[in-house]
């Protein structure tokens, strides 16, 4: 979908609950307009934007929509290049009251954002479905969130 198309259909609104983006070829600039329009989307709660090319910008965009969007309760973010843009997602996710649901997985996060995470969950209460599969996590990111297991509900 292309940005200008996308840019198209978040300025009509959007009424539905779920809005899948999955498997297009949206990069940093498509998700910035997309989260600008959500920002103050009161009937959304399912985002799906897996298998895209957002990358460590898109990631820094969506951070700010988990700031301010109060409605979004499932983000699938699967096989996005965020890698170290797991950084900007783990310091919103400290303050966000809303998300039950976050797939990373195929993000080359790795110990470092592992570890990012797992400390920024420990303020948050209410994700309890967290997706890592296939990243780049070893030892040390891994007994980080063993640690964060023994008192988060995250599963």
């Amino acid at each position: 979908m292309s940005v200008h198309r996308l840019n198209w259909v978040t300025g009509i609104g959007i009424s539905s609950s779920s809005f899948n983006l999955g498997r297009n070829q949206i990069s940093a600039k498509g998700i910035q307009f997309l989260a600008n329009a959500l920002e103050t989307n009161k009937t959304l709660s399912a985002l799906y934007v897996g298998r895209n090319s957002v990358g460590i910008g898109g990631a820094q965009h969506l951070a700010n929509l988990l700031n301010h969007n109060s409605k979004l309760v499932k983000l699938d973010l699967q096989s996005n290049e965020i890698s170290d843009g797991i950084q900007y997602l783990a310091d919103a996710l400290q303050n966000n009251i809303t998300l039950k649901t976050l797939n990373l997985a195929r993000n080359n996060i790795g110990d470092k954002g592992a570890y990012n995470l797992a400390n920024a969950l420990e303020y948050n209460n209410t994700l309890t479905h967290l997706h890592l599969a296939l990243n780049l996590i070893a030892d040390e990111g891994a007994q980080a969130l063993a640690t964060l297991l023994e008192t988060n509900r995250v599963r």
